[in-house]
């Protein structure tokens, strides 16, 4: 019986201060917090400073050349969803466009016009 007892003695003797762990103190943690605390640098370039952000965006220059392969000058109905317009290309199509004012989107009036309607274009009105 004592043979027993004397096992479970060391046993729990062993395991218990197996078990303990040391915990940390507040200021040791917050000591460890603040000197994580970095602001990120977009300008830092030494890639092992604590500062320096990883997997950036490449930014270009505005001295870069400009990428025209897949530039097109014509607005047409030949032009992909991969092509761009350049700006004179919009340009010349808006200017094919009518204008709100246009005399296409008049409404049709209740008393007659005054005046001959334009080349191609009739006058209609209710009486």
């Amino acid at each position: 019986m004592w043979r027993f007892v004397v096992l479970i003695f060391v046993c729990c003797v062993f395991c218990a201060t197996g078990a303990r762990a040391d915990i940390a103190s507040a200021g040791y943690v917050n000591d460890i917090v603040s000197a994580l605390d970095v602001q990120s640098d977009w300008a830092q370039t030494d890639s092992n400073a604590r500062d320096f952000i990883r997997n950036k965006p490449e930014i270009p220059s505005p001295d870069a050349v400009e990428y025209i392969d897949n530039k097109v000058l014509e607005i047409s109905d030949s032009v992909t969803d991969n092509q761009y317009p350049s700006a004179r290309a919009v340009n010349n199509a808006l200017s094919t466009k009518a204008d709100v004012n246009d005399v296409r989107f008049n409404t049709v009036p209740t008393s007659q016009p005054v005046g001959m309607p334009p080349a191609g274009q009739v006058f209609i009105w209710f009486n």
